[in-house]
């Protein structure tokens, strides 16, 4: 049995909230884009003309105990430029909400980039089940290689730590800035030559 609820302040900030179901599953927030209008990704020319639309579904932050869904309605418009090759484009989603082609909104992509830092890629690097972090080790990793900025100064503190690609048979290297508190590198291998290069 589901029941509506008033939205709160629950939606990432560019997007409106326009149902919210709780059911046994989880939590299920219906949403759509605040502003009226979409720019061209080839043109940039603004247009209001809705073609149709589509349901984009993400993994959001979790809420009282209970998994969250985010179903946004994604429009696709015209463009109307007479000049723009592109006829219809699908509207974009502000990156502080979420990226485009993830599955996960940007405030939960962050406490997963957290999670795997803290565990250094350990073995037991799956979030515990209480936290209601929707990702596997696999998905912890590939966040915190996704989300590691490069610098041009050259770190003055660094530390070295060992982890786990798999228990007993591979192992790792982490190297990390201790300023910063950022990731520089997760090395292949062990071995001190790798480590130097």
């Amino acid at each position: 049995m589901s029941k509506r609820i008033g939205a709160g302040g629950m939606a990432p900030a560019g997007l409106a909230i326009e149902s919210v179901e709780v059911g046994s599953g989880g939590v299920l927030l219906v949403a759509g884009p605040r502003s009226a209008s979409a720019a061209c990704p080839d043109c940039g020319v603004f247009s209001r003309s809705a073609n149709s639309h589509y349901e984009r579904c993400l993994a959001d932050l979790p809420a009282h105990g209970r998994h969250v869904r985010l179903q946004v309605r994604i429009r696709r418009f015209r463009c109307l430029s007479p000049r723009c090759a592109r006829k219809i484009f699908a509207e974009r989603l502000d990156p502080s909400d979420a990226q485009r082609f993830s599955r996960r909104t940007e405030r939960l992509e962050c406490i997963a980039r957290h999670i795997g830092l803290a565990r250094a890629g350990a073995r037991a690097s799956v979030p515990p089940p209480d936290l209601l972090v929707p990702a596997s080790k696999d998905t912890l990793l590939r966040v915190v290689r996704r989300r590691t900025t490069s610098t041009h100064d050259l770190p003055r503190k660094i530390g070295i730590n060992d982890w786990v690609w798999r228990k007993g048979l591979r192992y790792g290297t982490l190297i990390c800035d201790l300023e910063r508190r950022t990731l520089i590198d997760l090395l292949p291998d062990r071995e001190p030559a790798t480590a130097a290069a």
